[in-house]
């Protein structure tokens, strides 16, 4: 792998980052170039508790306020994405689409890529709805490996979706 072609989109996509918070009008503070690096960094959401701990390990330590304003800004100016997921609030730079696996049980958050039909299909709903779509956001909610195998009630819950799935093509 040429790790230089890597960092070398990893300044150009930060690059554009900066240029995009001083268009919006922010300034680019220590602490809101700091976020979108830690932002930048990770594969998937963080809350901002997990947020917070980041910046510390980087001897940033924002008050609440002001990691609040900096959020706010940075969404409300779409340069990350704000993800509610069993009511907490989870960020992340929008690299690629990708969607959400949520445990119910041990709360772990995947990411997963779904293929460009539901591209097509986001494009067929806003056409039918003459409806400008400018994100969407669909998380699948169920239990992770660990947590089936560590439960034999889901495992029994999950025999039992089966056995409804069944059941209803049979009916079907």
């Amino acid at each position: 792998m040429d790790y230089t072609k890597c960092n070398m989109g990893a300044i150009i996509i930060m690059n554009t980052i900066h240029k995009t918070i001083r268009t919006s009008g922010g300034r680019l503070t220590k602490t809101k170039k700091a976020i979108v690096d830690v932002l930048s960094q990770n594969h998937c959401l963080l809350s901002k508790q997990e947020l917070v701990e980041k910046l510390k390990v980087r001897k940033i330590k924002p008050d609440r306020s002001t990691i609040y304003r900096e959020l706010q800004f940075l969404t409300k100016n779409n340069i990350i994405i704000k993800n509610t997921i069993a009511g907490v609030n989870y960020y992340e730079i929008p690299k690629d689409h990708h969607h959400h696996l949520v445990c119910l049980s041990c709360n772990s958050i995947n990411r997963v890529e779904i293929g460009n039909h539901l591209e097509r299909q986001e494009k067929q709903i806003a056409k039918q709805n003459k409806f400008n779509i400018i994100n969407h956001s669909l998380e699948f909610y169920g239990y992770c490996p660990a947590c089936r195998s560590a439960s034999p009630e889901l495992q029994r819950g999950e025999q039992a979706g089966r056995n409804a799935k069944h059941n209803l093509k049979e009916t079907l």
